[in-house]
């Protein structure tokens, strides 16, 4: 595999190495090498096709709602429905699970999130990108580092040490890497 991917790099232009790195919810795709496009869709509260007139999909309780739970099998379950899903349409990469913290009650996205607690958080993160990995769709956690606050959001700024930041902040991230190797 990782000399047909050496053998590809050395084919590609320029435009089009640039043109595999980039894009909306479509990237790439290079016909004359076969390299097919990757195709992504969000994913937090149920799979949301881009197209109007898409198939409709199974709408699902907020991330929230799910770490309320405290059940890593239902959060397996959650991601593996997505993935589902997912692969009925064609897609490639689940952009969720959302990973911030719920720190405080003015996070605009808070529903998205999947607990306060680092490590439930984390333990919830794991399983639920397990479900997704499982049917072979790729989960891209999505993360902006202690961003919990809605009002006036461009213009404040979240001033962290290095310790919270390390062990509340970033520890769903480090267990996703570490864990479900997302």
């Amino acid at each position: 595999m990782e000399r047909r991917v050496e053998d590809l790099l050395r084919q590609l232009t320029l435009e089009e190495k640039v043109g595999l790195c980039h894009g909306s919810f479509v990237s790439g795709g290079v016909e004359r090498l076969n390299i097919g496009q990757l195709k992504m869709l969000d994913g937090r509260q149920g799979v949301r096709p881009m197209d109007k007139g898409a198939t409709r999909t199974t709408s699902l309780p907020c991330e929230l709602a799910l770490s309320c739970t405290w059940d890593e099998t239902a959060a397996r379950e959650f991601g593996g429905l997505l993935a589902e899903e997912m692969l009925a349409l064609d897609q490639h990469v689940l952009l969720a699970p959302m990973i911030n913290l719920v720190r405080s009650p003015l996070g605009g996205r808070n529903f998205e999130n999947l607990g306060e607690d680092p490590y439930l958080a984390g333990r919830m993160t794991v399983a639920y990108i397990e479900g997704v990995q499982k049917w072979n769709v790729g989960a891209c956690s999505c993360l902006v580092v202690a961003n919990d606050y809605e009002g006036r959001r461009h213009f404040t700024s979240s001033n962290l040490d290095d310790r919270t930041l390390r062990e509340v902040h970033l520890l769903p991230t480090e267990m996703s890497v570490r864990d479900a190797q997302v």
